[in-house]
């Protein structure tokens, strides 16, 4: 599992290790502890995700996590989201065909889908997976540390994009968590 702390990453908005065996305390001290995990990440169905039960403070940037995405599936679904058909909606995804993605919908109407076509994650194995967003220039996305893919975005990432809503591990808001993740997560990390 990764290794984060609030004392060396000033701009960690978020970090989970869901490999511990009792309560998973969120590393960047922001107050977002969850309450449960196994051994080896942590794997979700329809009816189990978890809440962060507090908004963010920062708008993140960075998204980044350790995950389990099978090759059998061809949308392995949502790492974290917070769509649940309102105004403001922010979800890390892995697509169809193993794509990731990041989604985002504004108070301005704006919705905004970045998908990875070149890059698909399913190895049935354990990938380290992060989406650097770099408002109004690109968004890069990373497959353990190596840059795989960037896309051209002139669209501005925009506070407005924070939502009122919980945001979900492994899931969203969405009545009947119909995008669970189908994969597991080990680690979850979001940077301002």
């Amino acid at each position: 599992a990764a290794s984060f702390s609030a004392d060396t990453d000033t701009n960690l908005v978020l970090a989970y290790d869901l490999t511990k065996d009792d309560f998973i305390n969120d590393l960047s001290e922001n107050g977002n502890t969850l309450e449960w995990a196994t051994n080896y990440g942590k794997t979700f169905t329809k009816e189990d995700q978890i809440e962060v039960n507090k908004v963010f403070t920062s708008e993140p940037y960075t998204f980044a996590a350790t995950i389990y995405a099978p090759l059998s599936v061809d949308r392995t679904g949502l790492i974290i989201g917070s769509y649940n058909a309102s105004d403001k909606a922010l979800n890390f995804e892995i697509t169809s065909k193993g794509n990731p993605r990041l989604y985002f919908n504004n108070l301005y109407g704006g919705t905004i889908s970045m998908v990875f076509g070149e890059v698909d994650i399913r190895k049935n194995g354990w990938v380290d997976l992060a989406i650097v967003f770099n408002p109004g220039e690109n968004v890069q996305c990373y497959v353990d540390g190596v840059l795989k893919q960037t896309l051209a975005c002139t669209h501005y990432y925009h506070a407005n994009v924070l939502t009122d809503d919980d945001f979900v591990v492994g899931g969203d808001n969405r009545s009947g968590n119909g995008q669970y993740f189908k994969g597991s997560i080990r680690d979850l990390a979001l940077y301002s």
